[in-house]
């Protein structure tokens, strides 16, 4: 099995194609040290294993309501009529799954819904990591993006900038405890610029989690692999550890009954087995 270091370093070469494997293997070694790469090498190494797909409203809504018990912000989502849908239209962000892709589920500002779709509330006074990356600290190069309109009030002062300038590091706890719940979940997609937002006061906020697929348990005994205990992401990991069974069950039942959520039967004994795992390794690697 390939390593997860000769992993990034064929990943490097393929962004900087004029360069050694040697000095891409050099590289990686140096990247390795940073906690977020450790967390998000598992979405590389598990995406080819990747089990069926959540229904992505379950997804949204299961996934928001454990982030809230880790203390970790969301958008406000829920589910809305087709007749209901045009009280929406500013402030909120509307996505729904097309008939022959009930998995895929998008936001499109061109779309009209004509079925029940997933309603979400957009943060006040906040941006996305990328536009503020872009637009505010000019540290990315620019580019267009369609939520991109949802920001343009987005205008923090000179203090405030430099309150979101250290609350989005990637290496913060904050940004860290956003990875660790979307691999607890499984979420197919790391957490990245476009789905974390940040608000004028430094507090990040996970969007989009309507991606969860199923998996053997094996990308979380890799996880621990690569972390080094009393490490500050080990301490990060520890906060899912934490999580009850009975959270669990609670976040599922909060899950409105409505037919596009279909049935859950089996979610419930599918993520208290994965808590299980995590809390036996967790316990294993303070040992």
């Amino acid at each position: 099995m390939i390593s997860p270091i000769d992993a990034l370093a064929v990943h490097l070469l393929g962004q900087s194609p004029c360069i050694s494997y040697a000095e891409a293997h050099c590289r990686a070694q140096k990247e390795w040290q940073r906690p977020s790469v450790r967390i998000s090498a598992i979405w590389w190494l598990a995406r080819k294993r990747s089990g069926a797909p959540l229904n992505p409203f379950v997804s949204e809504l299961f996934s928001e309501a454990v982030l809230r018990r880790l203390g970790i912000r969301t958008a406000e989502s829920f589910l809305c009529g087709t007749n209901e849908v045009y009280k929406f239209t500013d402030g909120f962000v509307v996505k729904f799954a097309k008939d022959n892709q009930p998995h895929n589920m998008k936001w499109d500002p061109n779309a009209i819904p004509d079925r029940t779709c997933l309603v979400s509330k957009l943060v006040p006074n906040a941006a996305s990591v990328s536009f503020v990356a872009r637009k505010v600290l000019k540290t990315h190069a620019d580019k267009r993006e369609p939520a991109d309109r949802f920001y343009v009030n987005f205008d923090p002062s000179p203090k405030e900038i430099e309150t979101v300038r250290g609350a989005i590091s990637a290496e913060g706890a904050p940004y860290l405890g956003i990875c660790a719940a979307r691999a607890f979940l499984g979420d197919a997609c790391t957490s990245h610029f476009g789905n974390v937002l940040v608000t004028k006061q430094g507090e990040l906020v996970s969007i989009d989690h309507a991606h969860v697929h199923f998996r053997t348990g094996e990308d979380v005994r890799s996880l621990f692999d690569f972390v080094d205990y009393d490490s500050e992401l080990f301490r990060v990991l520890g906060r899912i550890a934490a999580l009850r069974y009975e959270d669990i069950r609670e976040c599922l039942a909060e899950i409105p009954k409505n037919h596009v959520c279909g049935s859950t039967a089996g979610i419930e004994n599918y993520f208290c087995t994965r808590l299980k795992l995590w809390k036996t390794l967790y316990a294993a690697k303070g040992m």
